[in-house]
C-alpha cells in the first residue's frame, strides 16, 4: 500500500467513524431522554398506585360496615322469626287442645248430624 492509498484509507475511515460517532452520539441521547420518560411514568405509576390502595382500602372499610350492618339485621330478622315460630307452636298447641276436646265431646254426647 503506498503512502497515498494508506492516507486516503485513513481519511476514509475518519469518515466513517465520525459517522459512527454521530449516529451514537443521537442514539446515547434517544436513550437518554427513554431514561428520563421512564422515570416521569415510574413516578406517575407509583402515584397511582397509591391512589389505588387508598381507594381500595376505601371501599373495603365500607363494605365492611355494609356487612355488618346486614349482619345486624339478619339477627333481628332471625329473632322475628324466631317468634312467629313460638307463636306457631303456640296456635299448633292450643289447636291440639281444642281438637282434643271436641273429639272427646264427640265421644261423650255421640254422632250429631252435622258430622256427616
Amino acid at each position: 500500500m503506498t503512502k497515498s492509498e494508506y492516507q486516503e484509507l485513513i481519511e476514509f475511515l475518519g469518515v466513517k467513524f465520525q459517522r459512527m460517532d454521530a449516529r451514537f452520539d443521537r442514539f446515547e441521547e434517544r436513550l437518554t431522554r427513554v431514561e428520563v420518560t421512564q422515570e416521569a411514568m415510574q413516578h406517575q405509576i407509583q402515584l397511582l398506585a397509591e391512589a389505588i390502595r387508598g381507594v381500595d382500602e376505601k371501599l373495603t372499610r365500607r363494605m365492611d360496615a355494609r356487612f355488618e350492618q346486614m349482619d345486624r339485621r339478619f339477627v333481628q330478622i332471625d329473632a322475628r322469626f324466631e317468634k312467629v315460630d313460638l307463636r306457631f307452636c303456640g296456635m299448633d298447641r292450643q289447636f291440639d287442645t281444642t281438637n282434643g276436646h271436641i273429639n272427646r265431646l264427640n265421644r261423650i254426647l255421640g254422632p250429631r248430624d252435622w258430622d256427616n
